[in-house]
Order: structure tokens, then C-alpha cells, then sequence
């Protein structure tokens, strides 16, 4: 983890940093299938499903 986070030239924020913790802990658990399963059913709703929700409340 070091090694990814003290790379030269690299600035970390907190939340850039807390996010290449948390998916090292998935990894390191073995959920990383469930966890990509997860994110792209959220990234599908935020994006995509948002924008045809106007549409379906039309057609009902």
C-alpha cells in the first residue's frame, strides 16, 4: 500500500487516497467480483436509467 500511495510526483487527497484503501481491502477479501457486480448496477441507475426516467413516467 505504501508503494502505491509514495509514488514521486503523486498528490493524494484524502477521498483519492480512501477510495485506493477501501478497493485494496475488497481485493485483499476476495469481493472484488461482488463489489464490480455492485458498482456497475449504481453506476447503470445514476447514469443511464436517469435519463430515460421522464420517458417511462410519460409512457405510464
Amino acid at each position: 500500500m505504501k508503494d502505491r500511495l509514495d509514488v514521486t510526483g503523486a498528490m493524494w487527497r484524502p477521498p483519492g487516497s480512501e477510495a485506493v484503501l477501501r478497493l485494496c481491502t475488497v481485493i485483499a477479501n476476495g469481493g472484488l467480483t461482488a463489489y464490480w457486480q455492485h458498482h456497475v448496477r449504481c453506476d447503470y441507475r445514476r447514469t443511464r436509467a436517469a435519463l430515460y426516467q421522464e420517458q417511462l413516467d410519460i409512457a405510464a
